[in-house]
């Protein structure tokens, strides 16, 4: 149940009252980001005054895909980490006999992505709440629709440590390949 990040108050509760009209607009953003939604506003509205749009996410740039997961954007930090994890192997096994260019390689790839998430993450977030409020509002009715916002929106902690289980065991794949040398 979603609440206010700053009194406490439950704001599904609050909202069942006018529940007779579809959420919309910051009301609808403001229940389904929760958690530190005034900020998360603020970023989105600094980036419209710039060129590109864009701003800066130190979460999204210090912790990529464990970001993205726990922003509930489940396909993209998928697609993140499937990657790297890609392009760890493929580094590994196009840098074999070169352990040191091989770090290299993947520490840039890292670097990389971190990079485009700061600078995206915020972005990619606004898009990811829009596209899903609208498919709520248009899935659901009015009195259903306040509801689905606060659970299918907020934050996942769970799923840090599920994706962070999936890369450690999806990663061993690369860690034999980097004690064992590849044979011809």
């Amino acid at each position: 149940m979603a609440s206010c990040s700053h009194c406490g108050t439950a704001i599904v509760a609050d909202a069942a009252e006018s529940s007779a009209e579809v959420p919309a607009g910051r009301e609808a953003e403001r229940l389904f980001v929760d958690l530190y939604y005034d900020f998360i506003r603020q970023s989105w509205d600094r980036a419209e005054h710039r060129p590109l749009k864009l701003g800066w996410s130190w979460p999204a740039f210090l912790f990529s895909f464990l970001w993205l997961g726990y922003r509930k954007m489940y396909q993209q930090a998928w697609c993140v980490m499937s990657i790297v994890l890609m392009l760890d192997a493929g580094f590994r096994i196009m840098l074999a006999d070169d352990f040191r260019g091989m770090v290299l390689a993947q520490s840039g790839v890292r670097l990389f992505f971190a990079i485009l998430l700061g600078a995206l993450g915020m972005r990619l977030y606004q898009w990811h709440v829009k596209r899903r409020i609208a498919d709520i509002q248009a899935r659901y009715e009015p009195e259903q629709a306040w509801a689905e916002l606060a659970r299918q929106g907020s934050t996942n902690l769970w799923a840090v440590f599920g994706l962070l289980f999936f890369f450690f065991a999806l990663s061993l794949h690369v860690i034999p390949l980097m004690l064992y040398p590849l044979s011809a």
